[in-house]
């Protein structure tokens, strides 16, 4: 679909789908199906994250291939109201109108849900002031993972 989705103007375009090799006609079913299939397998492959996803970059994929996914969960969402849930909150606000957008605060909840649940107890631990024991050489090595050095050289 990627290749297919540079083309900008099928956005405007009445688009149907068939399977190869399979008989029927495209009454929304199939082009639901297709879309779906699309986002499940582009978030298993192409996103990272726990309990929300973010697009991974791929060092394949270069400013076309990134347009044409935006015009396919456009088109997905027009057509049929499918959108990638797993998607975290922030990666459709980014995609339609820009990182300056994104509040801190948003950005800050994605990431939560974005690491595990061990680390994002550790963070809300650290929050509180609350770090016991091991957790501080842990929430060092998060950090550290993160690349999130301005942070590192204030707890350190």
């Amino acid at each position: 679909m990627i290749p297919i989705f540079k083309q900008q103007d099928l956005i405007e375009r009445n688009l149907m789908f068939e399977y190869v090799n399979e008989i029927g006609s495209d009454l929304d079913g199939v082009s639901r199906d297709v879309y779906s299939s699309f986002w499940i397998e582009f978030l298993r492959c192409s996103s990272e994250g726990e309990d929300c996803r973010v697009p991974a970059l791929n060092s394949r994929w270069q400013a076309d291939e990134w347009m044409s996914i935006g015009r396919i969960m456009a088109k997905g969402y027009q057509d049929h109201q499918i959108s990638p849930l797993q998607l975290s909150k922030v990666t459709p606000i980014i995609i339609a109108f820009g990182e300056e957008t994104v509040t801190s605060a948003d950005l800050f909840n994605s990431f939560l849900h974005f690491v595990s649940q061990t680390d994002r107890d550790l963070i809300q631990a650290a929050l509180k002031d609350d770090l016991k024991g091991e957790d501080k050489d842990e929430l060092l090595d998060l950090l550290e993972r993160f690349h999130a050095a301005s942070i590192l050289q204030r707890i350190t």
